[in-house]
């Protein structure tokens, strides 16, 4: 047993403030992608790979999917991007459909190593506007093959993509997808199957972090992956017998991956997935009442369906993880099943039948269906079968007979025992752990309506589970009292039916009372007592996992990590995946953003760095050391992202960047600044960085002719670089040359035959020595007969001469053309 109050108080310092529902948006970042191939992909062949990205609400909008690329390392890959599905809200209109929720991109990748092994490539959003694109979708089943390695033969219809796209589990855990925030899977968690010895001589791990473990570990036994010695009878028989679905099995694995990212978790849920769509009936069935039903549970549609086997929320992260069209179609199916079969969600004395679980699968299926395609139909119902709810907890007034008000227990949803199927039948009573399942159910409608009615709903289920969880000795585990819940408990507070095995529910109960802690802090009506019961809860569950561990199982032909009945992998972990988020919260005041302060804009030369860069980060409920602080460039080829290019120093509230833009990269790049505290909550600061070609010193690019002609022009064009512009002077220039601008010309004449100068050319500009250049030009005399006259006439003089000669010439030639037009003038 844990001490919970010293733990508490040795914790109390690093635990977190309670945060809000939704994580904040992040408008820009990158993450690492892992593409996992499958077997037989040789290498060296591109191959298509598709996959849904999820952003967290209000992030990026649809146009802002121009910035999505897809990089190998520097080197960005062609991509198609699209909107998969926006966030959705049933009732505020400015949030519904304002930002993208699931991206689906697709792209060609060549690999230069095959399975087991792996490659990555970076995701990056909201910096730079891709620039490589694919021109449409390409069906991304032309990237996937049929799964007929064992368990699987071709007759089960199993597929997966030829390569897995594995998000960071900080990602996926983060609550944009699941909707609701979770902490990643512990990194002491191994990726292959745990050594049962080593962990069953383990009573207590810290934290929750028993959870995380037994969580993968379990996973293992249900895809008859524990032992190769298990024999067949007690291997789990998923592909013929209806009962390990129940719960949701493949969601549960969806469940289990988002916390993971683990390659073995995503394929094994896509595998399950596939072959769950595959025994749903599918909207041509006969009768029409049983489509969306399953066929492993009801054989024979015609004879009815139990809709409780019926889900969408697997085929739902198995389209948004993989953006597999596939299963569409498949989610509505299974809402006709809810809507034709699941009893009304607004009870009534009168009803056969009602339990809790039913409802819940109900609501469930409305809120996906939602979700993923933005159903009016199901957005009106989710809005209907709430309140019907909300209504029940508040004490269902207007039916006869009444549940009685004396005496009540607030928070359950009272009903007889006989439409329930158990306990007194007369009674009045509610399922604790049913009542878990439906609380799930509308903890996902709160995260698309935030309704502060749902809100309470949430806070008050945790007052009926706080009181049917009760302390003894009954329970199967051996040793000491442990709470545990009833499974049936009266509307006050008598249990109906406590028997061995209710501690089996102590996981997912735990979880409840932990979410109605958080409402009841998030609405302002704090309630620790829930908080403490959630541990007393966990301790049971820690206790029970070391207690099912069989590390000799195997040698008898028994698994050695114990699931049983199998079914009971859904129930605990499908809805239990927020535990330790919310656990490790200490309530009071909400979270804030942490602080940090501007940095001016910034100008340097190429080739050069800005130095150390200081500003200041700060936070409400965090020390300043424990705040994380990233730096990220929006024009990664001015300025990479890396540590060598964003250089981060200072500790404590004072920080430093120093930022090292690429040799010989000159341009512009907006640099942002990022604080992150322990919760979650992030503030940013901007500021642009130009880099110019900066003060130099002038220097000469041009070489002088040194040899001139007389009566022949010379010319030097002169090159000379430096910033700012150099200046340029000349001395020891003879009387015929002339510097004007960057010109220096002029004709010698037969008088300056000879050597001219030193003639010295100065460059300067204020930076550094001036260049000069120091040259002399020999004149040598222009060859017999290029003077064009005799009688030793000078160069300029036969100019002279030549120009009269041609004037006299274009005078007769003038003279002569005019008289016929004035003999016509004449006439």
């Amino acid at each position: 047993m844990r001490l919970i109050l010293a733990l508490a108080l040795l914790l109390a310092p690093a635990l977190r403030a309670v945060e809000p529902f939704f994580a904040a948006a992040q408008q820009s970042g990158s993450i690492t992608l892992r593409l996992h191939p499958v077997e037989g992909l040789a290498p060296g062949t591109p191959r298509l790979v598709t996959f849904g990205m999820p952003f967290l609400r209000g992030s990026v909008t649809q146009a802002q999917l121009a910035q999505v690329r897809v990089l190998s390392g520097s080197t960005e890959i062609a991509a198609y991007v699209e909107q998969l599905t926006p966030w959705r809200h049933v009732t505020n209109t400015s949030l519904d459909g304002a930002s993208v929720r699931v991206a689906r991109i697709q792209f060609n990748y060549t690999f230069s190593v095959s399975y087991p092994n792996a490659e990555d490539v970076t995701l990056e959003w909201g910096q730079n506007n891709r620039t490589s694109s694919l021109p449409s979708l390409t069906n991304p089943r032309s990237g996937w093959q049929q799964v007929t390695t064992a368990p699987w033969v071709a007759a089960d219809n199993v597929w997966e993509p030829q390569v897995y796209v594995l998000l960071p589990k900080a990602w996926t855990a983060i609550g944009a997808l699941s909707a609701r925030r979770m902490d990643p899977l512990d990194n002491g968690v191994a990726l292959v199957r745990e050594n049962p010895a080593t962990n069953d001589a383990i009573a207590t791990w810290p934290g929750y972090t028993e959870r995380d473990h037994a969580q993968h570990n379990n996973f293992f036994s249900l895809i008859n992956e524990d032992d190769a010695a298990v024999t067949a009878p007690n291997q789990c028989p998923f592909k013929t017998d209806f009962e390990p679905w129940l719960y949701d099995r493949a969601g549960a694995m969806f469940a289990l991956y988002l916390r993971s990212g683990n390659f073995k978790h995503l394929r094994e849920a896509v595998r399950n997935c596939t072959f769950y769509k595959g025994k749903l009936y599918s909207n041509t069935t006969t009768p029409a009442s049983a489509i969306g039903g399953f066929s492993l549970k009801d054989p024979n549609p015609a004879a009815g369906v139990d809709s409780k086997y019926s889900y969408n929320e697997c085929l739902a992260y198995h389209y948004w993880l993989t953006g597999d069209n596939d299963v569409y179609n498949a989610m509505d199916w299974v809402v006709q099943c809810q809507e034709t079969n699941a009893p009304n969600s607004q009870w009534s004395p009168a009803l056969g039948f009602w339990t809790e679980r039913s409802v819940a699968f109900k609501l469930l299926a409305n809120v996906i269906l939602f979700e993923v395609k933005g159903d009016s139909a199901a957005r009106s119902r989710i809005t209907t079968q709430t309140g019907h709810l909300i209504w029940h907890q508040n004490g269902a007034a207007g039916t006869s007979p009444a549940i009685p008000s004396a005496g009540r227990v607030d928070g359950g949803l009272y009903h007889y025992g006989s439409q329930h199927g158990d306990g007194t039948a007369s009674a009045f009573l509610a399922s604790s752990w049913m009542s878990v399942l439906l609380q799930d159910a509308m903890i996902r409608a709160y995260a698309f309506t935030e309704d502060t009615n749902i809100a309470a709903f949430i806070r008050r289920m945790g007052n009926f589970l706080r009181v049917a969880s009760k302390s003894d000795t009954a329970h199967q585990y051996g040793g000491g009292a442990l709470y545990y819940v009833d499974y049936m408990m009266r509307y006050d507070g008598v249990s109906d039916v406590r028997s061995t095995g209710e501690e089996e529910h102590s996981l997912e109960v735990a979880a409840a009372l932990a979410w109605s802690w958080y409402f009841s802090e998030l609405t302002g009506a704090p309630d620790p007592a829930m908080k403490t019961m959630a541990d007393h809860c966990y301790d049971a569950y820690d206790i029970g996992v070391n207690y099912w561990i069989r590390p000799t199982g195997p040698a008898s032909g028994l698994t050695a990590y114990r699931v049983t009945p199998w079914r009971k992998y859904g129930w605990e972990h499908r809805p239990s995946g927020s535990l330790s988020w919310l656990m490790n919260q200490s309530g009071g005041a909400a979270n804030t953003a942490p602080t940090i302060t501007p940095v001016a804009n910034q100008s340097v030369a190429v080739n050069t760095s800005t130095g150390p860069l200081a500003f200041s980060v700060g936070d409400a409920q965090d020390a300043p050391g424990a705040l994380t602080v990233s730096a990220s460039s929006s024009n990664t080829t001015l300025v990479p992202n890396n540590p060598a290019n964003l250089s981060l120093g200072g500790s404590g509230a004072g920080r430093t960047l120093t930022v090292t833009p690429a040799p010989g990269q000159m341009g512009s790049a907006t640099i942002t600044l990022t604080v992150l505290d322990s919760g979650s909550l992030s503030a940013n600061t901007q500021f642009t960085l130009t880099v110019t070609s900066g003060p130099s010193a002038p220097a000469f690019g041009s070489t002088p002719p040194t040899s001139a002609t007389a009566g022949s022009l010379y010319s030097y064009a002169i090159s000379v670089s430096g910033t700012p512009t150099p200046t340029l002077s000349a001395t020891g220039l003879p009387p015929w040359l002339t510097l004007n601008g960057n010109t220096l010309s002029g004709a010698p004449g037969a008088g300056d035959v000879g050597v001219a100068g030193p003639i010295t050319l100065t460059a300067s500009n204020g930076v550094g020595t001036p260049a000069q250049q120091v040259f002399s030009i020999t004149v040598s005399a222009a060859a017999p007969g290029e003077s064009g006259g005799g009688g030793g006439c000078t160069t300029s003089e036969s100019v002279r001469a030549i120009g009269a000669a041609w004037a006299l010439a274009l005078l007769a030639l003038s003279r002569v053309a005019l008289r016929p037009w004035r003999r016509q003038k004449a006439r």
